[in-house]
């Protein structure tokens, strides 16, 4: 019986460092920095860009633009890595990002990747490709007991 005591202490303990997040509370304050991402060819925003903003200590503060290309993160004072990714464009490594007060990134252009699809058909049809199943008897579960008098 006294094993089972020492046991849920332990499992206790255990999970008193695995949390996940950074706290935020020892960075210190979190400053606003704003921009927004645009093709490099249109000058158009680009929808649904991931940035991820990486200190030196490996802390990742990370967003994505909206359906106009801009974006708002959070972060405490430091010197920033930043790095975007997003389907058909470049990914771009920007470095030396520094937030201050209020930063503002302005624009970051990123060019269109050479990849493109090839082109496709769609054609509708009237009729149905697949038979029908012919109509079955619905089967009965249980069989009927006739009985005979």
């Amino acid at each position: 019986m006294a094993k089972r005591p020492k046991l849920f202490v332990a499992l206790l303990l255990s999970c008193l460092n695995s949390f996940a997040q950074t706290d935020t509370k020892k960075a210190g304050p979190l400053f606003p920095v704003n921009g927004m991402c645009i093709d490099q060819r249109t000058n158009e925003g680009i929808p649904f860009v991931i940035l991820k903003f990486i200190s030196s200590d490996s802390a990742i503060f990370s967003t994505h633009t909206d359906n106009d290309g801009r974006f708002s993160v959070r972060c405490p004072r430091d010197t920033y890595a930043l790095r975007t990714a997003c389907p058909g464009f470049i990914s771009r490594v920007i470095q030396g990002i520094s937030v201050n007060d209020t930063t503002a990134m302005g624009k970051v252009p990123l060019r269109e990747s050479g990849y493109v699809l090839n082109e496709i058909e769609i054609v509708s049809y009237h009729e149905p490709k697949i038979e029908p199943d012919a109509p079955q008897r619905k089967k009965r579960f249980f069989k009927r007991r006739r009985e005979r008098y």
